[in-house]
């Protein structure tokens, strides 16, 4: 049995194993859908929440029904007859893939009082400086690809990407605030500071600082 995030089709290895197998694709639902479904959710638990605020809830979690759907159980044993944005921000763990977004943009926004607060409270809660940093330049390279595909659908570029189309909106929405040159300079200098802690030269959390401060930097200077 062969599991994989992504796959291509036109490869020779699906061609084959499709001849022989069944291939099955577990796509992610859409937006709407997903919205639509917490709605129902709430209503059989004889509870209520706006669709407004069901896009706050799926905005703020992990993609996939399983992460969504345990965090809405903390909701429904949380909250009496209805579920607001607030019971959200109080109950739902932020995901870090939503705080590292906040990340880019504070960085995009050039807030660095917002950027440098996220990064002290994730030291604080001793979150890892090397996962953060891959974390962001994960973000930056999947914005670059987006920006390299401008003008595809968003569908495609969620296929290209391995995220759900949801997911590569946000790419895509942070990819139209930093120019082609900042992005690539951004998932460029990931390797070089990489380098610079392992060689001794930096520490890792004062590394990820500098990082972050370099990006606003150059945010700033190359505006797209």
């Amino acid at each position: 049995m062969f599991d994989e995030a992504s796959v291509d089709k036109r490869s020779a290895l699906y061609k084959a194993v499709s001849k022989v197998g069944t291939v099955v694709e577990f796509n992610y639902l859409s937006e709407a859908d997903l919205v639509t479904w917490v709605v129902k959710q709430c209503l059989d638990a004889k509870k209520k929440i706006s669709k407004d605020s069901a896009y706050y809830l799926i905005s703020r979690c992990d993609p996939g029904l399983n992460n969504l759907n345990n965090e809405l159980q903390k909701l429904l044993m949380f909250c009496d007859e209805e579920i607001y944005k607030s019971d959200i921000d109080r109950v739902v763990s932020k995901s870090m893939q939503v705080i590292v977004f906040e990340l880019t943009d504070a960085i995009m926004a050039e807030n660095t009082q917002k950027a440098m607060s996220t990064l002290t409270d994730l030291k604080t809660v001793r979150e890892n400086a090397f996962t953060l940093m891959y974390l962001m330049f994960s973000n930056f390279e999947k914005m670059l690809h987006a920006k390299l595909m401008r003008g595809a659908p968003q569908n495609e570029i969620a296929s290209e990407l391995g995220v759900s189309p949801f997911i590569a909106r946000k790419y895509i929405e942070g990819a139209n605030g930093f120019s082609e040159d900042s992005l690539e300079w951004m998932v460029r200098r990931v390797s070089e500071i990489d380098l610079a802690i392992k060689e001794g030269r930096t520490e890792d959390w004062t590394a990820l600082e500098q990082y972050v401060t370099e990006c606003i930097w150059r945010a700033g200077k190359n505006a797209s």
